[in-house]
């Protein structure tokens, strides 16, 4: 899972960095591994991780945390971005849906990116969840079943 993150930070870093923002990871589960389809992975935290960038004001910070909690890694993008509202938060994961108000009026997009996270999250037996707050960034976590050592 780290080195998947790894790959999707670094291809999201020059923007990050164009805009003066911050692109942070920590990992405190290292070589734990998922059953998952590594492609698939790649577009989740893809996905995730280009939302926090294109959604984050210049001179912003993204923090991308992978951990261990119980029989699940998670993966978490926090960004200090722009948020939601309660409203488009609930509606986030639904297909072609995008907030909006006068803060994503220029941000480009067709709505697909999160419904497309949270359909393949949950083909992994996964979860996806959000925790927003308008103004002040958003918190995207995704949680996958951990492959359990033989023994």
């Amino acid at each position: 899972m780290a080195e998947i993150v790894a790959e999707v930070v670094a291809a999201g870093r020059e923007k990050a960095d164009e805009r003066h923002i911050l692109l942070e990871v920590s990992d405190s589960a290292s070589g734990t591994r998922v059953l998952a389809d590594p492609d698939a992975l790649s577009m989740i935290c893809s996905n995730l991780v280009e939302n926090a960038v294109k959604y984050t004001r210049d001179g912003g910070h993204i923090a991308v945390r992978i951990c261990q909690e119980g029989m699940y890694v998670t993966v978490a993008v926090q960004d200090d971005g722009i948020g939601m509202s309660p409203e488009d938060a609930a509606k986030a994961f639904d297909e072609f849906y995008r907030a909006r108000n006068e803060q994503t009026a220029g941000i480009p997009g067709t709505g697909l990116g999160l419904s497309l996270v949270k359909r393949l999250t949950e083909l992994h037996e996964g979860t996806v969840s959000v925790s927003s707050q308008f103004g002040a960034g958003s918190e995207f976590t995704v949680r996958l079943p951990l492959i359990q050592p033989a023994g």
